[in-house]
């Protein structure tokens, strides 16, 4: 992890365990996709879908501005982009937050 995301990371972990949570999974199921990547696409998209309906706005808000520091480093991954960037996608959608 960069140092930027590590800082952050570790604020989110103080201060929202709750979505540290949340991302904590996401980056696990993320590194699992380059074995199995449609299961881990699957999954990621499941622990969204869980997570939208339990976290409150500011939580998600929260986790929009860590997702550019995370498709960085997944970006180093290769093909784990093309998997993760729709979740990103879908999380950092303005309209997604509206309806959460």
């Amino acid at each position: 992890m960069d140092t930027q995301f590590r800082i952050k990371y570790n604020e989110l972990e103080r201060t929202d365990p709750e979505a540290f949570k949340f991302m904590k999974m996401l980056y696990g199921h993320a590194v699992r996709a380059a074995d199995h990547p449609w299961e881990a696409q699957a999954a990621l998209h499941k622990v969204v879908h869980f997570y939208r309906n339990k976290m409150s706005m500011n939580q998600l808000r929260n986790l929009h501005r860590l997702f550019p520091a995370v498709e960085k480093i997944f970006s180093q991954y290769g093909r784990f982009v093309s998997l993760f960037m729709p979740v990103t996608g879908l999380m950092s959608n303005e309209a997604f937050l509206r309806n959460t």
